[in-house]
């Protein structure tokens, strides 16, 4: 199938542009431990979509209150940030494929669920906010993934039609929000094989940036 040549690159942030996604799942167990509740690794991964409030409620009840919503919420955030940021590392080529962007003139977006927090906690690390036109996360949605809400609010900022947007995502609702949005997909084979991508309708997959560039942005002597 022939893709039109993109004029943005949208990028979700966990499990896309940094691998951490083990360490969401062990601050995730330790907040279970510490509410005395069992920790289903299998469980969790399949009805854990949304925003991290629509997630507490999911799991510790919707009798909590709002207060109590959010201090779970920070409870997890707080511990995910002190397991991962000493193991911050971009995924390979990840820079270099922004730079490479930016000098053919496509938009970069960072499109993630994550909070305020998160994000400055890994671009920070990574030294790589300057490279982002446009950042935006959990905090600037109503819903979460896999609603296309948030794609739909980058893909307006930069004022293009959908069709000349591509996502990079490692998540089925990432995917189906996407997908949603008019969006073409590109597959990162972090946590999902891609068998599994192409059953969600995701043609191309790759396991790093490099392997991108290596096709989109081919050297030529």
């Amino acid at each position: 199938m022939n893709h039109p040549f993109p004029r943005a690159f949208i990028f979700d942030m966990d499990g896309t542009i940094v691998d951490n996604i083990p360490y969401h799942f062990k601050a995730w167990e330790q907040v279970f431990q510490d509410h005395g509740r069992v920790f289903d690794p299998v469980t969790f991964h399949a009805r854990n979509t949304g925003t991290i409030e629509e997630t507490v409620r999911k799991f510790f009840g919707d009798d909590l209150t709002l207060e109590e919503v959010y201090q779970v919420g920070e409870e997890k955030e707080s511990a995910y940030r002190r397991l991962y940021q000493p193991h911050v590392k971009e995924l390979e080529g990840l820079t270099s494929l922004l730079k490479q962007a930016a000098s053919k003139g496509i938009h970069t977006a960072l499109a993630t669920m994550g909070g305020p927090a998160n994000i400055d906690m890994v671009m920070q690390e990574l030294g790589i906010s300057d490279l982002f036109h446009y950042i935006i996360g959990g905090h600037k949605v109503s819903k979460g993934k896999p609603d296309p809400e948030i794609f739909q609010k980058a893909i307006t900022h930069f004022g293009i039609e959908p069709a000349h947007a591509l996502v990079f995502e490692d998540s089925h609702p990432g995917v189906k929000a996407a997908l949603a949005a008019g969006a073409d997909v590109v597959g990162i084979c972090t946590t999902h094989s891609k068998e599994e991508f192409r059953e969600w309708g995701v043609e191309r997959t790759i396991d790093n940036y490099e392997t991108f560039s290596r096709q989109y942005f081919p050297v030529t002597s």
